[in-house]
């Protein structure tokens, strides 16, 4: 993902370059605006820069945003940061409606909202800090400044990095005070040095140096990541949850009088939200092939039969509890929540039993004495007094998540988190026969 700080780095060593360079000649420099022609050659820079980067979402802010100023430059108005992170939203959107559900855009945006409200609230005494500041305390500012950075845009983003990745990283200030002049000092110079000196064949001379500075920033990355509780496993939080934050972050950031602190209502309200989902007991995939349950001890034990290392990390890390061990091929779990013969398992939690099949042929067997039955396979009437997830269902709705409590079980699929759709085929699973068997359909989409 490319930073603004990242593009405002390529923009600003490329205006002063080019200034630098067209003052060192003197018919030049007292003939032509070499402030306005140094901002033409860094808005050329900073275009080929976004082409490079592939053209993300972030890319695309940071490069909307940098053009604002640059043009500003050229037509010797005033650039505001606020106006220029709201056409950079409108110039997105606008090209990819979609975006806006994205990590990308959310974190991007978060980020740079909250660095703009930070810095006009304080900007006066900052500017005081710099007054009359003598070299050390300048760089010792600079360092500072780093760190009032690292801190915003980690308040900002953490609301969707934690509903995004369910990870939260504790040292993130920690290794930025190192990473990020690393990389605007050393690192980015290089690589636009580099970049001119491809057509010629010359890249190495500037590439060399250039990863020196890259292991500096990836051998940071390892120690502060190999510090006890450096990522921190956090679920997912109701949509509703996000909305709260979000909106008390806009409102800190848009006002600037005393009631913008009214903010943190919405946001303390947000995150509160954390304490309110619930893991699902049962999880089964689209196939009905690899499921995993809840332990004793809240991690999940996964079934043996099939492998998904994708799919068991996500539920995992959507959950915020760990993997357990694998299924018992014949026999009982450690914490004796499941018992497992050649036919299947039998799954017991808040006094439900819920039978998870590896073939067809114990189906009428466990039917008769199980709550729910799970099984890859078609069922073809073998079971009709008991709710039963089959192949049919799996392939008709995705991924299945059960809830089991003492009065109901709840069930949800991909296709009710996702919701009736004009595209999404008929419903397969009997929401009626669930209800006269007691099952519950959900309220609220869950992870």
């Amino acid at each position: 993902m490319i930073a603004g700080l990242h593009m405002g780095l390529v923009a600003g060593i490329a205006f002063f370059a080019v200034r630098a360079g067209l003052a060192l000649v003197p018919w030049v420099a007292l003939r032509l605006n070499t402030k306005k022609g140094a901002a033409l050659a860094a808005l050329l820079v900073t275009f080929g820069y976004l082409l490079l980067s592939g053209a993300t979402v972030s890319s695309r802010r940071s490069f909307v945003m940098t053009t604002l100023v640059l043009v500003a430059i050229l037509l010797d108005r005033l650039s505001i940061s606020v106006r220029a992170l709201a056409w950079a939203a409108l110039v997105i959107m606008l090209a990819n409606p979609y975006s806006v559900t994205t990590a990308a855009f959310q974190m991007s945006f978060a980020a740079v909202a909250g660095l703009v409200a930070f810095y006009e609230t304080f900007r006066e005494r900052i500017g005081g800090w710099y007054r009359d500041a003598g070299h050390v305390r300048r760089w010792g500012l600079h360092l500072l400044a780093i760190v009032f950075t690292t801190v915003v845009t980690t308040i900002a983003t953490t609301p969707f990095t934690v509903f995004h990745f369910n990870r939260y990283a504790v040292y993130s200030v920690a290794a930025n005070i190192v990473a990020v002049p690393i990389t605007g000092l050393w690192v980015l110079p290089w690589a636009m040095l580099a970049c001119a000196l491809m057509p010629f064949g010359l890249e190495r001379v500037a590439l060399v140096p250039m990863g020196w500075g890259i292991d500096v920033i990836a051998g940071v990355a390892r120690v502060v990541t190999s510090w006890p509780g450096a990522a921190q496993l956090v679920p997912s939080m109701p949509v509703w949850g996000l909305m709260l934050l979000g909106f008390g972050g806009f409102w800190l950031c848009v006002w600037r009088r005393r009631w913008r602190l009214l903010g943190l209502a919405p946001i303390a309200l947000g995150y509160l939200t954390l304490l309110l989902p619930r893991p699902p007991d049962v999880l089964v995939d689209g196939e009905a092939h690899l499921m995993a349950v809840r332990g004793a001890d809240g991690a999940y034990l996964v079934s043996a039969q099939e492998h998904s290392r994708f799919a068991e990390d996500t539920w995992a890390r959507r959950g915020a509890v760990g993997r357990g061990p694998l299924w018992p091929q014949i026999g009982a779990s450690a914490d004796g929540t499941l018992a497992c013969d050649h036919d299947g398992c039998i799954y017991k939690a808040s006094d439900r039993i819920v039978a998870l099949e590896r073939s067809s042929s114990a189906l009428a067997d466990d039917c008769a004495r199980a709550d729910l039955v799970v099984t890859p396979v078609p069922n073809r009437g073998e079971c009709r007094t008991k709710p039963v997830i089959d192949r049919f269902d799996t392939w008709r709705n995705g991924s299945y998540a059960l809830w089991l409590d003492g009065d109901r079980i709840t069930i949800e699929s991909v296709r009710d988190w996702r919701g009736q759709r004009p595209w999404v085929p008929p419903r397969g699973l009997d929401r009626a026969a669930l209800s006269t068997a007691g099952v519950a359909p959900p309220a609220d989409p869950a992870p």
